[in-house]
């Protein structure tokens, strides 16, 4: 799980989850969501949208496997929705896709994103420049 911005910084990852486990459950368990409930991640306040007088609030952009809370916008359940609900359902995804565009520049930059590490954690170390070492 990963938390990206509009000009693709990373500001959260969480790699401590099997992959075989839901999204709303990592969700869960992250240290994201504990953060954002105990109101310590120093997100900004409530602004205007560019050029109007309309305030929001920042928000997480995520899919429907996610809870529907205070700081986090999902697209609206169900098939028979009305039009603007399904106008908002149709663009939502393209708010999503920055952070699919981030992992899509990551990858081939650092080939090792690509498959798993064949080696086990306590035989794998970081060293000074960040890069993976293996015993």
């Amino acid at each position: 799980m990963a938390l990206v911005d509009a000009n693709l910084n990373f500001f959260y990852v969480d790699i401590g989850t099997n992959g075989r486990v839901s999204d709303g459950d990592v969700w869960e368990k992250c240290a994201l969501n504990k953060r954002l409930h105990a109101a310590e991640l120093g997100l900004p306040g409530v602004e205007n949208l560019p050029g109007t007088n309309i305030a929001v609030p920042y928000v997480i952009v995520v899919d429907d496997a996610f809870p529907l809370e205070q700081h986090i916008m999902k697209p609206y359940p169900g098939q028979h929705v009305e039009i603007s609900k399904r106008i908002f359902n149709y663009h939502l995804p393209r708010a999503r896709r920055v952070s699919e565009n981030a992992f899509g520049i990551l990858a081939p930059r650092f080939r090792i994103f690509k498959s798993p590490i064949l080696t086990s954690p306590a035989k794998a170390q970081t060293n000074y420049f960040g890069n993976m070492l293996f015993a």
